[in-house]
């Protein structure tokens, strides 16, 4: 990415933290503003207590971190290369899964009996409160799948490549939706399944409202990469320009 942009509602504004790192963020999630978490390359961990960020020592090496959802303070998971799933717990971070080759993308958590993480080549992770479980929900189906939002244990949210956006209703994974070549990297269900987002290439932004899909109009043609409401009528979306 040469250049990063946010839109967000004029009642807000932005300003630049310094956060010490000096490779790719990934991800970035939090229980609240006195804690903050951010993954990314090379295994880096960043934490925000509300005053200062500092780098994380967790011991688990190097791979790429691509994603995290933080439950609490002492229940934060993470997701990423090389099958690799992390969780902090107890006070200490350990490796929780190693599923091998698979790229997960992106990890979302309903409590401690469930939660799922998404990756490339259409996989899709299964935590039972023990153990994970991978498998392909769309048979045939080998396009990377990008985000996820999990809302409840009965209901849940992947978009994809190739327009795949994908919903789950307690009990099973099945296809929501097919826009076509359209790739979605950025899903988020503000009141599902009646007020749904997604965001992907080219500025393409699409929203579903539990009877059909339809395209918004988007202010950018670049690459949006993730989709967040906080609040009603408080939107905002984050974009990378591709050169």
């Amino acid at each position: 990415p040469v250049a990063d942009e946010w839109v967000l509602d004029p009642n807000f504004s932005w300003s630049t933290v310094v956060g010490g790192a000096v490779r790719n963020l990934n991800g970035i999630d939090g229980s609240g503003p006195n804690d903050v978490w951010a993954v990314g390359n090379r295994g880096i961990i960043l934490h925000y207590n509300g005053s200062a960020w500092s780098n994380v020592s967790h011991g688990l090496g190097v791979t790429n971190i691509n994603s995290i959802d933080v439950m609490s303070p002492a229940d934060i998971w993470t997701a990423g290369e090389t099958g690799k799933i992390y969780h902090y717990t107890g006070g200490a971070w350990t490796e929780d899964e190693d599923t091998g080759a698979h790229t997960w993308n992106a990890i979302s958590m309903v409590s401690p009996t469930l939660g799922f993480a998404v990756g490339n080549a259409g996989w899709v992770a299964r935590y039972n409160g023990s153990t994970w479980s991978v498998s392909r929900p769309l048979a045939g189906y080998t396009g990377n799948l990008f985000d996820i939002h999990m809302i409840s244990a009965s209901e849940g949210w992947i978009s994809g490549a190739g327009g795949k956006i994908l919903r789950w209703n307690g009990t099973a994974w099945s296809q929501n939706r097919d826009t076509g070549a359209q790739d979605w990297d950025g899903i988020f269900a503000f009141s599902a399944p009646t007020d749904v987002w997604v965001v992907g290439s080219n500025g393409h932004i699409y929203r579903g409202d539990g009877t059909s899909w339809n395209p918004v109009a988007s202010p950018v043609s670049l690459l949006l990469r993730a989709v967040h409401f906080f609040g009603t009528g408080n939107f905002a979306k984050a974009y990378s320009c591709i050169q």
